[in-house]
């Protein structure tokens, strides 16, 4: 499976505030989120793309990318990820 597809796979699902947090994360490398975003980190983890500090995502208090969220992250800023328009 190439990384396009497989991206096209992870990023299913997922709106801008979830990309931008994606990023931003790896960006900083380690991210101390507000209890606000953190039903969209939910959802990154949900896709193995972030792993916390914690047993839980209530309790963390430091969330940082896996290397597959790295992965992706880095396609998406580097601009090696076209996403399919719907006529495709």
């Amino acid at each position: 499976m190439n990384k396009s597809i497989l991206t096209q796979l992870l990023l299913s699902n997922l709106d801008s505030d979830h990309i931008g947090l994606l990023i931003l994360i790896h960006k900083q490398g380690k991210f101390k989120p507000k209890d606000a975003v953190k039903n969209k980190l939910r959802d990154l983890r949900s896709k193995g793309l972030l792993t916390h500090d914690k047993e839980s995502m209530t309790q963390s208090e430091v969330v940082w990318l896996t290397e597959l969220g790295t992965e992706v992250a880095t396609i998406l800023m580097n601009n090696e990820f076209n996403m399919p328009s719907e006529k495709e």
